[in-house]
């Protein structure tokens, strides 16, 4: 009675713990469902907060979210088609756009690896599910040690899976925000207070 309680209470545990990923579809153009998104946006912009806060609002309000918020920065993620409209908001909260970089990584290996250790495991669970119903006491303890292992293995590479397919459907975007724009100076004095003295123009004719 108590062997086949044990054996009960771990194929239980098992089917209670082990259930399919669940993530959000969204439909990707195609060739793109593997495609990891990342945008680097350098913005300079006249009210710093403002355009942080705004930028934090827009992202929640069109299907995404903000990972972080400063005065000096917005990290957020929102689907690769809202990316022509963030740029739009931005020029319409009078931010200008200095640079705009874009890159892509392929997800498909690391996918189908983390699909594999997913499959490899569950199938090693079901063996030891086959072989539970004929084992004695001991074995049975032993199999629901290892059955715990196996699913605790399984949630780690769907975790991961999550990711990966979240990466695929959201882009990543860091916008750094800056009150002023950079500029070289017409003079640059040197370290070197004679050379600073010498009219270089003619320093130069003299040699040549």
């Amino acid at each position: 009675m108590k062997r086949s309680l044990l054996r009960i209470a771990a194929v239980c545990f098992v089917l209670a713990s082990v259930a399919p990923p669940s993530v959000n579809a969204q439909t990707q153009p195609p060739g793109q469902e593997f495609l990891s998104y990342r945008l680097f946006v350098y913005v300079l912009a006249p009210d710093r907060e403002a355009l942080s806060a705004g930028l934090a609002n827009w992202a929640d309000g069109n299907d995404g979210y903000f990972v972080e918020r400063s005065g000096d920065q917005v990290v957020l993620r929102t689907p690769r088609s809202n990316v022509p409209a963030l740029r739009a908001y931005i020029e319409s909260r009078d931010g200008v756009v200095l640079r705009f970089e874009p890159a892509t990584a392929d997800l498909r290996q690391e996918l189908l690896n983390t699909r594999a250790a997913v499959s490899s495991r569950q199938e090693s669970l079901d063996r030891i599910l086959e072989l539970i119903g004929s084992a004695d006491i001991g074995a049975t303890l032993a199999f629901e040690q290892e059955l715990r292992s196996l699913n605790q293995e399984i949630e780690y590479y769907r975790g991961i899976e999550r990711l990966i397919l979240n990466d695929s459907r959201y882009a990543h975007v860091r916008i750094a925000l800056t009150s002023e724009q950079s500029s070289i100076p017409d003079y640059l004095p040197s370290a070197f207070s004679w050379i600073n003295a010498i009219d270089l123009y003619q320093f130069l004719k003299d040699r040549s």
